[in-house]
């Protein structure tokens, strides 16, 4: 905790908590909750926010979407397919 108070500006996640979810209809999932880290020079260069879980399940954002609505994993695999170097990272980004 002291890193993350002597340094403001780092990419280090907070952890606010881990917890277990249990209920009858699925098996125990384990979560953690972590603080977001995304810092832009620039938002208005925001093309895509993704929040990816590795699952297809109810995992889909449809409809209208701007630079700031969080798309899911259905959107980012679609993205991919459809747009040449979509993962590529750009010189100033390695």
């Amino acid at each position: 905790m002291s890193h993350l108070k002597s340094h403001k500006k780092s990419l280090l996640g907070k952890i606010f908590g881990v917890f277990t979810v249990k209920a009858d209809s699925f098996n125990e999932v384990h979560v953690i909750l972590m603080e977001n880290t995304l810092r832009l020079k620039n938002p208005d260069n925001l093309k895509y926010i993704f929040d990816l879980k590795g699952s297809t399940i109810d995992r889909v954002v449809k409809g209208f979407t701007k630079p700031s609505t969080t798309l899911k994993d259905l959107n980012f695999l679609v993205a991919a397919e459809k747009i040449d170097d979509f993962t590529a990272m750009g010189p100033k980004l390695r």
